[in-house]
């Protein structure tokens, strides 16, 4: 019998220790699991920054960009309008001098 005690004996201390490092094992899991989320909320606020500091700064300025350029095509319709208005001036002009030589 006392083969038998010894036996049991062992094997509760191997699943005390068995209990134990699973324990251990799990609470090591745990652990990295919480690193684990804090890196990628930090990945992730760093992200958040970068994007807020870089792309949207871009954008801002591709903006500023367009309402450039559609204010200098403005500017140019504008001139081309003015333009071809000086041009029929003159084209009546001259066929008015041209009429009166004409004559």
């Amino acid at each position: 019998m006392e083969n038998n005690e010894l036996l049991n004996q062992i094997a509760a201390l191997l699943e005390d220790q068995t209990s134990r490092m699973e324990a251990k094992i799990q609470t090591e899991i745990n652990q990295l699991r919480t690193e684990m989320r804090e890196e990628m909320s930090q990945f992730e606020r760093r992200l958040n920054i970068k994007i807020e500091n870089s792309v949207t700064r871009r954008i801002d300025v591709l903006f500023d960009g367009l309402a450039l350029v559609r204010e200098k095509q403005t500017e140019l319709e504008q001139e081309q309008e003015r333009t071809k208005h000086q041009i029929d001036e003159i084209q009546t002009r001259v066929t008015v001098l041209e009429s009166k030589g004409a004559s």
